[in-house]
């Protein structure tokens, strides 16, 4: 058990440093036009946003990407900010003036990503979710593929694609720095200890009243246990071809810290995984 565990508990914290091959600059696509607001009805999709973000590092350059999405227009943008920084809002503002599909939520507190992530699926208008980090940033056209996907597949509960990875800040899909393919394996429940979905799934909303929600007491990997929990009780997953964007290591992410205190705190909480889902994994 604690050999396995050692194992995946390994391909999940570094999973995006091993079993790559290097990324090419000949991907890069142009952003595409901003559509007209006056076309925003329902969302087809609901994108859920944690901001914490002290510095300011982030939150403009994640503003300028995520509106970029072909199909933006269609979407929700849940903005929920936590305690930060006091610069933040004045960073937003413009973007709430110009699309009225981003809603901006502040909250007094910090309830953890996951509880925001949480707040965020509760709050969601779409049939469609799909977390965006700031720190991320997305291929133009990874909404646009992803809800295409879920619509043509009813079957299907979440799907996700390969990504790129680097360790340069606001690194753009179409100008990638150094960084290196995360080729994910297809899907099937017992691979599911490498955490397949990656960083930028799209899944359906009614998941959540069949499978429950984001589990806040794992502070880094809830994600994942939410993941392995949809599988085991028959929810299936898609791979879809293509990459969905940039995922920064960051040196100070949650999944991503390597300093003690939050190493320690990622291995019990892989540690509960494990143990919840080794028997699918060995199946």
């Amino acid at each position: 058990m604690k050999t396995f565990f050692t194992k995946s508990a390994t391909l999940i914290i570094l999973f995006v440093l091993s079993l790559y091959s290097p990324c090419s600059s000949q991907e890069s696509l142009l952003a595409p036009g901003q559509s007209s607001p006056s076309t925003y009805t329902k969302p087809r999709v609901s994108i859920i946003t944690s901001i914490f973000d002290p510095k300011d590092m982030f939150i403009e350059q994640f503003l300028i990407d995520i509106t970029r999405q072909t199909i933006f227009n269609e979407c929700e943008l849940l903005l929920i900010e936590v305690p930060a920084s006091p610069n933040t809002r004045s960073i937003i503002e413009p973007y709430l003036a110009a699309y009225p599909n981003i809603r901006y939520i502040k909250l007094d507190s910090d309830p953890g990503l996951y509880g925001v992530w949480n707040l965020g699926a509760q709050l969601a208008q779409a049939d469609f979710l799909t977390n965006a980090n700031i720190d991320d940033r997305r291929n133009p056209y990874c909404l646009e593929m992803h809800a295409k996907a879920l619509e043509e597949n009813p079957h299907i509960g979440l799907v996700y694609s390969d990504f790129y990875c680097t360790r340069f800040p606001n690194t753009t899909f179409e100008h990638p720095q150094a960084c290196t393919l995360a080729n994910i394996q297809e899907f099937s429940p017992k691979t599911m200890y490498m955490c397949l979905a990656g960083p930028m799934p799209m899944w359906r909303k009614m998941l959540h009243e069949e499978c429950g929600y984001f589990r806040n007491d794992l502070s880094s990997s809830a994600d994942w246990e939410f993941w392995c929990r949809m599988a085991s009780m028959g929810i299936i997953f898609k791979k879809i071809p293509g990459i969905s964007g940039v995922y920064y290591i960051n040196p100070q992410g949650a999944s991503t810290d390597q300093t003690r205190k939050k190493t320690l705190e990622r291995d019990a909480a892989n540690n509960k995984i494990a143990q919840m889902y080794l028997s699918m994994w060995q199946k």
